[in-house]
């Protein structure tokens, strides 16, 4: 609810009359009320010069008042002076051990100093007397989450909810366990309600886009990642992810924009020339993306995902020498990325060094790129070499893996044809018919010839006929 007219114009008088009190080195007689719009106004400032002028007034003028001493806690708090604060604490729990609000404040203190054990005893303790028990469940809630005991905080955050639906925080911390236990639908619902309390959370925005990435919804990623970076325009982490999530749907100009935003906002990062050259690269526009790449391993000579841009690109330029070594570097840092070896295998192959590529492809396979596109590019190298039997004997391995393949069907069908081995070449192509007929033209790219293309034409017709 947004405050009156009245109260904003009360509260700025409070502020300006304290304020020239102090110019005037005059002490202010206040109200507690006031010395609380005060701690409101100058804790979101950050003004801490203010804020121990506040401290020092407080104790002069209530210096046996709970209350007081409890808003000088949490001055002292924020300010980081734990050790004061808990001092505090304690002489106020020696004459009041049942204040529920002192233990919850000292329960926050230690759980910021993460002494975990004793701030659940104090917070624990406090529950036994307060009657609105929300905030304790909450910061019970953080000490299981502290503690990665992610099932446990969702219950307490549950619990504090069930207290006070309104506390918006709960939500946002709800919404993150949850994710940790592998409910993304329950979390994307948790940050959405949380919106609903507190439209203007750039975290929670961001967080929402983290959870709708997870669920592939990347129209509604891409609205919650934009209004993160529009509601703090150098929340850099927004821009980066908003980024990727543009990747992902093939909008690379974009990509590239958000990458360079982040460039703009953090400055040099490895990572980031990695990823906005590997979206320059996507566009096609290779040399640029060749200079980020560059940009990358002269920031970090360990970034293999960089020195594999730089392969991947030397490939596109016809360049396999470069490719060569490029990939090689990237490999002597990493081996398991099956996507390294394919470039390295189409090095090799451009290189005229087949013994070496079937090395390659079969190290990819052997690092897990068990894909369609392994075994189309390990078959290409032997049918460019005129080699029909070995191209089709890679594609028949390929289909022991990816049996309900039809794209690899079609292929081995093209091969087969080639090699006058028409009976077993309809068989093939029977199959990939009734796997997906919208990857036929997989086979089409092999017979260039108007002839031959028609009389594969009328052989899918006839099959479509016989088969509708």
């Amino acid at each position: 609810m947004k405050e009156s007219h009245h109260n904003r114009k009360e509260k700025q008088e409070i502020i300006q009359s304290f304020e020239d009190c102090l110019a005037k080195d005059q002490h202010p007689l206040l109200s507690f009320e006031s010395y609380q719009i005060l701690m409101e106004f100058y804790m979101e400032k950050g003004n801490d010069q203010m804020l121990k002028a506040i401290l020092d007034l407080l104790s002069t003028q209530f210096p046996f008042s709970e209350e007081a001493k409890l808003a000088k806690v949490e001055l002292l708090a924020f300010m980081l002076q734990y050790d004061d604060a808990l001092d505090l604490l304690e002489e106020t729990l020696s004459i009041s051990p049942t204040n529920a609000d002192a233990l919850i404040q000292k329960g926050e203190i230690l759980i910021v100093q993460e002494k975990y054990e004793q701030a659940q005893a104090c917070l624990e303790l406090a529950l036994t007397f307060h009657h609105e028990p929300a905030e304790i469940w909450y910061n019970l809630g953080l000490i299981a989450q502290a503690q990665e005991n992610h099932q446990e905080a969702i219950n307490r955050f549950n619990q504090a909810l069930e207290t006070d639906p309104k506390l918006d925080g709960a939500w946002l911390d709800l919404g993150y366990n949850l994710e940790m236990v592998d409910r993304p639908e329950d979390a994307k619902k948790c940050y959405e309600h949380f919106l609903n309390l507190d439209p203007f959370s750039s975290t929670a925005w961001f967080n929402l886009g983290v959870v709708c990435c997870r669920l592939e919804d990347m129209e509604r990623a891409i609205e919650a990642y934009d209004f993160a970076r529009t509601l703090e325009e150098d929340f850099a982490s927004a821009h980066f992810n908003l980024g990727n999530v543009y990747m992902n749907v093939e909008q690379f100009d974009k990509a590239a924009q958000c990458y360079q935003t982040v460039l703009d906002l953090e400055g040099s990062s490895g990572e980031t020339f990695c990823y906005l050259g590997a979206a320059l690269e996507h566009q096609g526009l290779t040399q640029k993306a060749v200079k980020k790449y560059k940009a990358a391993v002269d920031f970090d000579k360990e970034y293999d995902d960089a020195w594999f841009g730089l392969a991947s690109c030397a490939i596109k330029m016809k360049k396999p020498a470069e490719a060569k070594h490029f990939v090689g570097k990237a490999l002597d840092l990493t081996q398991d990325k099956p996507v390294y070896w394919l470039i390295a295998a189409e090095a090799e192959r451009l290189l005229g060094n087949v013994e070496a590529a079937e090395k390659c492809f079969r190290s990819a396979k052997t690092y897990g790129g068990i894909t369609e596109e392994l075994y189309i590019h390990w078959s290409m190298m032997y049918y460019q070499c005129n080699d029909l039997q070995q191209a089709y004997n890679k594609i028949s391995e390929g289909l022991v893996d990816l049996k309900d393949n039809a794209k690899l069907n079609f292929i081995a069908a093209a091969y087969l044809l080639l090699n006058h081995h028409y009976e077993q070449a309809i068989e093939y192509l029977k199959t990939g018919l009734e796997l997906d007929q919208g990857k036929f033209d997989s086979l089409l790219d092999f017979f260039p010839s108007r002839k031959t293309q028609k009389a594969l034409f009328e052989f899918i017709n006839q099959y479509r006929k016989d088969h509708i």
